[in-house]
Order: C-alpha cells, then structure tokens, then sequence
C-alpha cells in the first residue's frame, strides 16, 4: 500500500503551496521534505529523481511527479475535484488558469525594486478589481450556486479561494465588492478540512518575505539568465555583477532550477530594464 505522500521543496510557498491547498482540501495527510541547501536539489538531481532538473516534486501513489499542473491535475482527478465530465473539466481549467494569471503578479511583488512596487500593486489591484474578481463574481451570479462548477467542490474552488487569502494578503480591502467571493471563500473555509488547514502550526506557508527568498536563493542557486539563454559568468562580466539571477527564483518566474522563465530586472544583474516582459506575464506564463 502506498505510504504518505510527500513533498521536496523549500520551505516556502512557491509553486507548491497550490499543491499543499489542494491536499489539505482533500484530506491527504502529507509529509514534507525541504530543501535547505543546492546540494539538496543537486542530490535529487542525481539520483534522477528530477526529469526535467526542477521542484516540485510530489511521491504519490508509487509515482514521482513534477510539473505543477500534472500534480494538480492528478490530485484533483483522484479526489473528484475535477468535475463529473469533460465540459466541467474544460471550465475549471479556464477557470483556474485565470486564477494563475492574477498570482503570477502577486508571486511578482517581492522581486520588484521598491520604487515599481507602487506601480506593480496599482497593477495588482486593478487587474483584481477590474478583470478577474469580476469574472468569478459574475460566474457565481449567473448559476445561484455554492460552487463554481457544477454546483460541487471542485479544485477551482480551492484554488479561488487560496487567490482570495493571498488577494488580502496585500490588501484586505480589494474583495469588499464582491459578496459572492468572500461567501465563497467563508464556504470553503469552514469545511473540516480547509479550517484545519487554516490554523496556526498547519502545514500552511506564511506570506513570503525577503528572508524567505533569500533561503530561496541559496537553494536554487543559478549559473545564468534563462531569458537571454546566455551563460551566467559571461553575462555578468559584460554586466560587472555577481550572478544574482536565482534572486527570482522563489516567485515563479525564475532560473531553469525551478524550470520557469528568468527575467533579469536592472537591479539584479545590470540587464536591460524587463519590465515589458514583466508586463505581460499572462502571455509568457511557465508553471512548472
């Protein structure tokens, strides 16, 4: 019989703490196991524990998956959290990916410099208030149910409803026009499970910080610019800098460590100012 499913990364949110909120709504009991230095992930690397050199990595059911979104896929097909036929499962894809597409710019913030930080959270808070916050409200209005497909629990209820928390998060006020959000996320939120997951000591992750991400960068540290596709110490002696790309490692958009896309911002590595590609995340996503 297969034993607890368990989990390699950081001890981090990252691109697993989706993983974690979809467990933790199912019921699976999970063990973790953090990666506290490179030698860990280059470990796991070797021993071919990694096919495409990149965390997550989730043991399940005899399997070692990676690719966040084969691991979610395959959680939620397990637990029936992917709807009962293929058009539910094509509306909660669409569904969930628009979720993607507002925390790839949460995941963001931290890596901005402080003076486009104003200019990112303008962008956070109307991309939420105007485009995604709006199209979920409305999908709850149209049908009058408790969920947003299918009127059961599925992974796009979960994952909403982790968005909504990590929403306010940076700031309470965003969901205040959106009464079907927040009686969703109060629905959620009370199953047995979720509100286990919910309080303090859970295996839930604390909002990433700077500590956080450089823990973070220290692990997955990086040999060059995946945007460039340009060796790290060629690039950085062009540039006069140490390599400093694996700073965005932790938020997603990050080195091949992770398997993500590598933007150098000016302030980490002297390259040209990304923010166009910044701009335009949801064209460029990379979920690993």
């Amino acid at each position: 019989m297969p034993g607890k499913v368990k989990l390699h990364y950081f001890d981090g949110r990252g691109r697993m703490e989706a993983i974690r909120w979809l467990l933790a709504a199912a019921g699976v009991e999970f063990e973790e196991i953090f990666l506290e230095s490179a030698e860990d992930l280059d470990k796991l690397r070797n021993d071919g524990h990694l096919p495409f050199q990149q965390v997550p990595l989730v043991e399940i059911d005899g399997m070692e998956l990676v690719q966040t979104r084969a691991i979610l896929n395959y959680i939620a097909s397990k637990h029936n959290l992917y709807g009962k036929d293929l058009k539910e499962r094509a509306l909660i894809d669409m569904y969930v990916e628009g979720m993607m597409d507002l925390n790839e710019i949460i995941m963001m913030l931290l890596i901005h410099p402080p003076e486009e930080q104003v200019n990112q959270l303008a962008l956070l808070k109307e991309k939420t208030t105007n485009r995604y916050f709006p199209a979920f409200e409305k999908v709850l209005k149209s049908h009058g149910q408790d969920y947003l497909v299918g009127n059961r629990l599925s992974r796009a209820d979960v994952h909403l409803v982790e968005l909504i928390y990590n929403v306010e998060e940076v700031d309470p006020g965003l969901t205040a026009n959106f009464p079907l959000l927040k009686a969703l996320q109060t629905r959620i939120s009370n199953l047995p499970t979720v509100k286990k997951f919910l309080q303090p000591g859970s295996q839930r992750k604390p909002r990433d910080d700077m500590k956080i991400l450089d823990k973070a960068r220290k692990i997955f540290s990086c040999y060059g610019c995946g945007l460039f596709n340009v060796p790290g110490e060629e690039h950085n002696r062009e540039h006069n800098r140490p390599t400093l790309c694996s700073q965005v490692t932790l938020l997603s958009l990050t080195c091949r460590c992770t398997g993500t896309l590598s933007l150098c911002s000016s302030t980490l590595c002297g390259a040209p100012d990304m923010s166009f590609a910044l701009s335009s995340l949801s064209a460029t996503q990379a979920w690993a």
